[in-house]
């Protein structure tokens, strides 16, 4: 539901297991994902690597800086851990931040601790070697190389490798309109699956598992509607002001209501002048008024379009064919809040494409 990977509700992670790193090159590489999160930058060196975090503060904004590093195990993610205070509760951990709590589960559970988890997350650990972790829907990017560098994007990745078009990639690209985990256009770099971790091999923790139970309609539509909104009410939790994309189409209208059941919102509608098939500020102007939100509409134009092309596939890392990154880009650019909620993933959930 967040508005993910594509300008808000970010943070980075970098780092290079190995000794002699040259840290002019690690910071440049670094300040390559500034953007995903200015709050805050932190370095730090071990005896076994280098370690680099770009933060966009939303819970714990004072005191949860990262990378976190005691007894010789450093822990870092992008992300959100919706359950973490709760977790703090159920184990009695003496600790207040979720990436604290992350520390704690590692030491109780080992690589199982993911299990614990509800949220979406990148997730890098070194204990003795390193591990990485991605949530199950694959919400956070997470990307690495067999030699032990990791980023949140590509782009911090390439001034350490020789670039290599991988083929394969760019066939799945041309299949799928982008490649597939965990291949990526460049020979040598590859993307975590989702629901997978990285500990020298890619290995699943987490699988979908087909259940077939007979219900009836109005079971159905009931318990849609209790996760749906179980699903909005504990992405409310940071602790910056929160907004909510809203095109006024079932999705975004039905997040947009319920959140609106919590607190005020401050809803963003992007339009296109000359093109009235795929403007709907129409649509969401009656949803906006009708759960008394404040509305904001950015127009889009053909002009903009073009002076931000160079800009947007900078940001896309690799080739994919899909055009609403534009629009979205240029929407968040004048959106003035950390975070907002969107619609996204819906149509995953409900099959409603063509295939």
């Amino acid at each position: 539901i967040e508005f993910y990977q594509k300008g808000i509700i970010l943070c980075a992670v970098f780092g290079i297991v190995g000794k002699n790193i040259d840290e002019s090159k690690f910071r440049y590489a670094l300040n390559l994902m500034n953007h995903r999160g200015k709050d805050n930058q932190t370095i730090i060196k071990t005896d076994f690597g280098m370690f680099g975090f770009n933060r966009l503060a939303i819970e714990n904004i004072k005191i949860n800086n990262q990378p976190f590093f005691k007894d010789n195990i450093l822990v870092m993610f992008n992300g959100e851990i919706y359950n973490y205070k709760k977790l703090i509760k159920r184990y009695n951990l003496n600790c207040f931040t979720e990436v604290e709590v992350l520390f704690e589960l590692w030491k109780k559970f080992g690589t199982c601790f993911v299990n614990e988890l509800d949220g979406m997350f990148a997730i890098a650990i070194y204990d003795k070697k390193l591990y990485l972790f991605r949530d199950e829907f694959g919400k956070k990017p997470l990307f690495f190389t067999k030699n032990g560098v990791f980023a949140s994007e590509i782009k911090a990745i390439l001034p350490f490798i020789n670039k290599e078009l991988n083929f394969l990639a760019i066939s799945e690209y041309l299949a799928y309109n982008s490649s597939i985990a965990p291949n990526t256009i460049y020979k040598g770099v590859y993307k975590l699956p989702a629901g997978c971790f990285y500990d020298s091999q890619i290995k699943r923790w987490f699988d979908f598992k087909r259940e077939e139970k007979e219900i009836s309609e109005d079971e159905a539509i009931k318990n849609i509607e209790d996760l749906l909104k179980k699903s909005v009410k504990k992405r409310l939790m940071g602790e910056v002001e929160l907004g909510a994309l809203l095109s006024g189409g079932v999705d975004s209208s039905l997040v947009c209501a319920i959140a609106s059941n919590y607190q005020k919102l401050k809803t963003f509608t992007i339009g296109y002048d000359g093109y009235e098939n795929y403007d709907e500020r129409k649509y969401a102007k009656i949803v906006a008024k009708q759960i008394k939100s404040e509305h904001f509409e950015i127009n889009y134009s053909k002009k903009d379009f073009f002076d931000s092309f160079d800009e947007v596939l900078y940001f896309m890392d690799e080739p994919i064919s899909d055009s609403s990154f534009f629009p979205a880009y240029f929407l968040s650019k004048h959106i003035p809040l950390k975070v907002v909620l969107s619609g996204e993933g819906s149509d995953e959930l409900f099959l409603g494409y063509r295939r």
